[in-house]
């Protein structure tokens, strides 16, 4: 999985209000809660692919203004596919991105496996010589509110059970 780098007081001030947060629930209540929170964060990746980096201002465009085609599909006029989209050619490495929860922690990567297989990744993610850099997963300064709401809600509706 790439490597997140964030400010450590954001993340220490993060982590602080979500340890207080999980003492008020049990087990499987952290469980179910880290389950929501995978999935939301799935959801941040897959709508950051469907927008080629919408959640995060958007990836530089590809260079040429286009894939290359195949040889046996240009034309004189037509040697690029205009319409193809920013680290989507074959969908791989989207897919590739999974949730994962228990009772202490929610997150979201790249399958064990599938990510070693892709090691353009994380040159994506973290931008390498010549290519942008293109995030691919959140940081906790773009997720945390959301995040840290979705504890309190979910901490109201145990409560008034």
């Amino acid at each position: 999985m790439p490597e997140i780098k964030v400010n450590s007081r954001d993340l220490k001030a993060f982590q602080d209000k979500v340890k207080r947060l999980d003492k008020k629930l049990d087990e499987q209540d952290r469980k179910r809660l880290h389950k929501r929170i995978s999935v939301y964060l799935l959801k941040w990746v897959d709508t950051n692919f469907k927008t080629e980096g919408g959640k995060v201002g958007g990836w530089q465009k590809l260079k040429l203004g286009g894939r290359p085609l195949p040889r046996s599909q240009r034309t004189e006029t037509k040697q690029l596919d205009s319409s193809a989209k920013v680290l989507q050619d074959t969908g791989q490495l989207r897919r590739s991105f999974v949730p994962f929860s228990d009772s202490n922690t929610a997150g979201v990567g790249s399958e064990i496996g599938k990510f070693d297989n892709l090691p353009y990744a994380k040159k994506h993610h973290e931008g390498h010589g010549a290519l942008p850099r293109r995030q691919l997963i959140p940081t906790v300064n773009q997720v945390g509110d959301e995040i840290l709401e979705m504890y309190e809600e979910y901490i109201e509706q145990v409560v008034n059970e």
